[in-house]
């Protein structure tokens, strides 16, 4: 009997001991979820803050382009943009995806249209819409008599950095609905490089690859992670499109992932013997048969673009672009610049241009040379937006020149 009395007073001294424990483990949990519960918060608080903040200094860095089947990238139609990377203009992108005003896509009666391919260059996130040069050439041929009294529609096809295998495939698909009457197209040196598939380092741009001597559009990067991207990165891009502070973040992206580029083109440019740069081996015959290779791309793809033009009945010019070093109005600059990059001159790109529509059949418009002579009777700079940096792309000036002398050559085209 004692042992039962002992059995049972132990088993009510353990069963109480139980409950005690029992009875803790929420008092030992709440400061836990006290301190998670003010950690949420906290971040809630600063994240809201910061929202509001950037929305009141009018932050703004929306995803800007999207992927396409077609050409690989292309713009989100109506996002709105302010850029300050180079000058200080807002941007904003049509239905069709272009920094242009909304087109019709029927042509009206008695209008000449002149459709525009290039990059950044055309695109010109520099600069206010309505100073660009293709509104400058515009508002020139308006002026003239050189279209009769036609209406003049200069419509804008450029996404930056597009390449012309690129532009190419947006003639195509995009350009050929609206009925052109012309079709311009830009080329600046840049896009040797974007037009090469091994100079270019870019698995998710589409390219033009010669298959049994043809040039021919490889689609390839249509498998690559950069274009097939995941449900995760979708989701994240959902979220960039909605919160400022997100778009922050994504600004950060954006400034490290495109250091890493640089420095994946200047890797390449140290194992094909272009030195520190990727530009200088523009500026003289190529000697390496990469470089020469992306010569002929580009004056093939140029030259399909010019017959397929032709066979729309329309006309077809080829518009080739100035570098800062070309139409500094520093002679002594340009003269050294010259020396150590070991050629005569810096217009070797112009002339082979020049010469392939001459081979093939195409008009052509050298700018760089116009714009150097007014750069040296006027002081001016072409090229560049900040005090002491005149390189990068066209200001305000550059695309006032530039569009006078396009509309000048484009009147002259048309009076043949």
């Amino acid at each position: 009997m004692t042992n039962t009395v002992g059995e049972l007073h132990h088993s009510d001294v353990a069963h109480g001991a139980e409950q005690k424990a029992e009875g803790s483990l929420p008092e030992m949990k709440r400061p836990f979820l006290l301190r998670a519960v003010a950690v949420v918060l906290s971040l809630g608080l600063t994240l809201a803050l910061a929202e509001t903040s950037l929305r009141l200094v009018g932050f703004s860095n929306p995803r800007t382009t999207e992927r396409n089947d077609l050409v690989g990238t292309i713009r989100r139609p109506g996002v709105e943009v302010f850029s300050s990377h180079e000058g200080q203009a807002f941007a904003r992108f049509n239905s069709a995806g272009f920094r242009d005003e909304e087109w019709m896509l029927a042509k009206p009666p008695n209008t000449f249209r002149i459709a525009v391919l290039g990059a950044s260059y055309v695109e010109a996130a520099g600069v206010a819409f309505g100073d660009r040069f293709t509104e400058v050439l515009e508002r020139e041929l308006h002026r003239s008599d050189a279209i009769g009294r036609k209406d003049v529609q200069v419509m804008s096809f450029a996404v930056a950095g597009w390449s012309t295998a690129q532009q190419l495939m947006c003639l195509r698909h995009f350009v050929w609905q609206y009925s052109p009457d012309m079709v311009i197209q830009v080329f600046t040196t840049g896009d040797l490089r974007r037009n090469s598939k091994a100079l270019s380092n870019d698995d998710g741009r589409l390219f033009f690859t010669y298959v049994n001597g043809t040039l021919t559009p490889d689609d390839s990067f249509r498998q690559s992670p950069a274009h097939r991207r995941s449900w995760l990165v979708d989701a994240a891009f959902a979220v960039i499109d909605r919160s400022k502070s997100a778009q922050l973040a994504y600004k950060f992206w954006q400034v490290r992932a495109s250091a890493r580029q640089r420095a994946v083109i200047a890797e390449t440019a140290d194992a094909i013997g272009a030195g520190e740069e990727v530009g200088p081996w523009v500026y003289a015959a190529p000697t390496h048969p990469l470089r020469e290779e992306a010569w002929k791309i580009t004056e093939d793809l140029l030259t399909l673009a010019s017959n397929e033009t032709s066979q729309h009945g329309a006309q077809y010019l080829v518009l080739t672009l100035s570098n800062g070093i070309q139409v500094h109005p520093d002679s002594a600059l340009r003269e050294e610049f010259t020396q150590r990059v070991g050629v005569s001159d810096l217009f070797y790109p112009e002339r082979r241009i020049a010469a392939a529509g001459q081979r093939e059949g195409f008009a052509g418009v050298n700018l760089a040379p116009m714009l150097l002579e007014y750069a040296q009777n006027s002081g001016g700079f072409p090229h560049g937006f900040e005090d002491g940096h005149r390189w990068g792309h066209w200001n305000v000036d550059g695309h006032r020149e530039a569009g006078r002398h396009v509309a000048e050559q484009v009147r002259m085209l048309l009076a043949k």
